[in-house]
């Protein structure tokens, strides 16, 4: 889809076409699956922001708390990071968004600074702090190495397992390096492999074991040896 056909799609979710335009948007939408998706996500944003459009309208207190909460970077709830949905936007919403903000700055400027507001939002997600365990958190933890490996870890408590994030040296190149999380009762659950690149090695591993249950983070070479053992602070709450 080019400039053009995204304009096109502007003007269509406004209700403003001519009859040539209808036409090329009847065929867009023909040979363009994606471009129908699109359309509606975008006219389901400008419907959102409908009350907005007058610059000097009142903000209305029934007007939807998920709303203001996009235009103003804030939350009404202390909920953590976890609870809130996981799945990742369709890649065309943000583009929507994108041209409802052309179009709202064309009908007003309080339109525009919103969707501007809400693409802000979505680039500076909200950290979430807390003490070992705390679902979302980023816990940083000490890091044993051997064999020339260097590593500092951190973990993040999920609802559905424990995250480990990794950032090695040292591992030798070629050779493929297990992550395994090691729980209470010294059940090691694998959390995926890593290749040794002779350089850094960045990575996020996850494993199906609760952080309450989580002991120990173990990276293991070939034989089986541990060349970074992580020990994680027990969860107390």
């Amino acid at each position: 889809m080019d400039d053009a056909d995204r304009a096109l799609l502007a003007a269509a979710a406004t209700g403003h076409l001519d009859d040539d335009e209808r036409s090329r948007l009847d065929a867009l939408l023909a040979r363009d699956p994606a471009a129908a998706a699109e359309l509606a996500d975008l006219r389901g944003v400008l419907a959102e922001l409908e009350p907005l459009r007058d610059p000097a309208a009142a903000w209305r207190e029934d007007a939807s708390p998920a709303l203001g909460e996009r235009s103003t970077g804030t939350t009404t709830s202390a909920a953590p990071l976890s609870q809130l949905p996981r799945q990742r936007r369709p890649a065309r919403r943000p583009a929507a968004l994108a041209l409802a903000a052309c179009v709202l700055l064309a009908v007003g400027g309080v339109g525009g600074a919103l969707v501007r507001g809400a693409l802000d939002e979505r680039a500076q997600p909200a950290v979430v702090v807390g003490p070992p365990g705390t679902l979302g958190a980023v816990e940083q933890v000490s890091t044993r190495t051997s064999d020339g490996v260097g590593a500092t870890a951190s973990v993040v408590a999920h609802t559905w397992g424990t995250e480990t994030v990794l950032d090695l040296t040292g591992l030798v190149q070629g050779r493929t390096y297990s992550v395994v999380v090691v729980d209470q009762s010294g059940r090691a659950v694998a959390a995926g492999t890593v290749l040794g690149t002779g350089g850094a090695v960045d990575c996020t591993m996850n494993a199906a074991v609760l952080r309450t249950e989580a002991a120990q983070v173990q990276v293991l070479d070939p034989e089986g040896t541990a060349v970074v053992s992580v020990d994680l602070p027990p969860v107390t709450a």
